[in-house]
């Protein structure tokens, strides 16, 4: 059997490949798993933990923030239209979210030069 073939159907890279396309959409576990990956919803956490050690949330989560902050640092819009552009539909936990993984707020973030 072919290998590449066998990897184009896991769904773990499904979703993956998915949320690096659509992180700025609402996306839920439960329509990913139906829709893109053809798993249940638990099936696909429980893969996604194996293989990453993350959730799809989770995933899907770091997947915006990084994104967040390639934006702030190539971009003048403010913190809002970034938090929107990624996919937030509320600013408080974009920004605590933000703070969480990159330990200072986005507008420090982009103060202090991107690093």
């Amino acid at each position: 059997a072919d290998q590449r073939a066998g990897s184009e159907l896991d769904p773990v890279e499904r979703a993956v490949s998915f949320i690096a396309t659509h992180y700025d959409r609402p996306l839920d576990v439960a329509w990913l798993a139906a829709k893109v990956s053809f798993v249940s919803p638990s099936h696909l956490g429980r893969l996604f933990r194996q293989r990453l050690g993350v959730s799809p949330l989770q995933h899907l989560k770091q997947v915006r923030l990084e994104r967040a902050g390639q934006l702030l640092c190539s971009s003048a819009d403010a913190v809002a239209a970034v938090a929107r552009r990624v996919g937030y539909r509320n600013v408080s936990h974009f920004v605590r979210d933000f703070r969480r993984m990159f330990g200072v707020t986005p507008l420090a973030y982009r103060r202090r030069g991107c690093r």
